[in-house]
Parts: structure tokens; sequence; C-alpha cells
């Protein structure tokens, strides 16, 4: 999945590129968290399968729609096949 989407619509818009990969631990190169050096700032979130639903739904969680879709988008396109965790 990629998806580009707009969010905050007016004045204050912003656009925001989602990219959806699979990735195991042998694929890890660092702790993640993006580079300083070039101004990366990302944060990692661990989250569990069981647990997606919940988090997506809780409002105070802070997130943008954006994780909110992702996570939907997850949920029903690739957990379906990937079972019990």
């Amino acid at each position: 999945m990629k998806t580009h989407d707009r969010s905050g619509v007016g004045l204050t818009g912003s656009s925001q590129t989602m990219f959806y990969a699979e990735v195991t631990d042998g694929h890890r190169a660092g702790p993640g968290g993006g580079l300083a050096e070039e101004g990366e700032l990302i944060e990692v979130v661990h989250l569990p399968l069981d647990g997606a639903q919940a988090f997506a739904d809780n409002p105070d969680v802070p997130k943008t729609l954006g994780v909110i879709f992702g996570i939907s988008w997850f949920l029903s396109c690739v957990a379906p096949g990937v079972g019990p965790q």
C-alpha cells in the first residue's frame, strides 16, 4: 500500500504519504527513528495486532486520520491472512 492524502485542508493543510512494508528483525540495521543528521524525527511504535483497533479508537491517544486509516487498512486487507499473534 502507498497512499497520499491531505490533512487539515485550508490555511494549515499538510500532506502525508504512508507506505506499508513487511519487515523482520533480520532487516533491522539500527534502533530506528530516522537519522538525526538528516533532520529525521521518526517515532517507532510497536503495536500488537490484538491492540491495534483499540489504539485507533482511543480518543485519548493523539493521532492523525491518516494513522487511523493506515491501521484500518491493515486490519481489513492484511491482518485477516496473518492469524492470531
